[in-house]
């Protein structure tokens, strides 16, 4: 084997490591928490996040900078919303 056909195999395999899925990379648009914060009416909110909305927005103010994580050159953070939907569920 030569040179070039052992770097050509290493690029290869290096091609196929994959840090994140591709489901992964959809979830702020598909992702359960992103499409029920939008559909979701006051009264399902409610019961559902056992909050109102106003109260989950104004908790979400008073919190976000103490649950708020960095992004990294390898992934997106979770939100602070999320974060906080995640808790309250």
């Amino acid at each position: 084997m030569t040179f070039r056909n052992c770097r050509c195999s290493f690029h290869e395999a290096e091609k196929e490591k994959c840090w994140i899925s591709s489901y992964m990379k959809k979830r702020e648009k598909f992702g359960k928490f992103h499409k029920l914060i939008n559909e979701l009416d006051d009264f399902k909110f409610k019961n559902y996040f056992r909050v109102t909305r106003e109260q989950f927005y104004e908790l979400h103010e008073l919190i976000a900078v103490d649950i708020q994580k960095q992004n990294t050159n390898f992934r997106r953070a979770i939100g602070t919303e999320e974060r906080l939907a995640i808790c309250l569920r």
